[in-house]
């Protein structure tokens, strides 16, 4: 498959709805029903993460904390006068949110906005231990290009 599109790695989508946090407003993922998926997400549900931007995609990248740890200096090091740099600077440490493993995953609405999320999203789980989260028209629309 083509690398031009997300779907280059090996790995498997889930439909699910997001629950609604405390205030009512605010959405997130819930660890519990969203670790019951598959082992990989088991894995990461149960680790402190990073949710934040995709650079590249309208979705959000899940990180568990050492690969996020090993990456977000390397953003930092982007240089500075270069425009794409600090674009994708912006998006991805500017969105960053953090959570030990007892929080709930919260989306911010900047998140949601970035990413083009409802209730209904697909989360993909990769081989390399990090998942993306996709509204579902954005994801079938990417998804039935990449096939075509």
């Amino acid at each position: 498959m083509s690398e031009e599109y997300p779907f280059w790695h090996a790995g498997s989508a889930y439909r699910i709805t997001l629950s609604h946090g405390p205030d009512g407003c605010s959405l997130g993922l819930d660890r519990d029903a969203t670790a019951r998926l598959c082992p990989k997400l088991e894995t990461l549900m149960t680790q402190e993460v990073t949710i934040t931007a995709s650079a590249d995609w309208p979705a959000l990248i899940v990180y568990p904390k050492g690969l996020w740890d090993d990456f977000a200096p390397k953003l930092w090091g982007l240089p500075a006068m270069n425009r794409a740099a600090r674009e994708i600077q912006r998006k991805m440490l500017g969105m960053a949110m953090s959570f030990d493993r007892s929080e709930p995953l919260r989306i911010s609405e900047d998140q949601r906005g970035h990413a083009d999320l409802g209730r209904e999203v697909v989360v993909i789980v990769f081989d390399t231990g990090w998942a993306e989260i996709w509204g579902c028209e954005c994801y079938e629309a990417t998804a039935s290009k990449a096939a075509g």
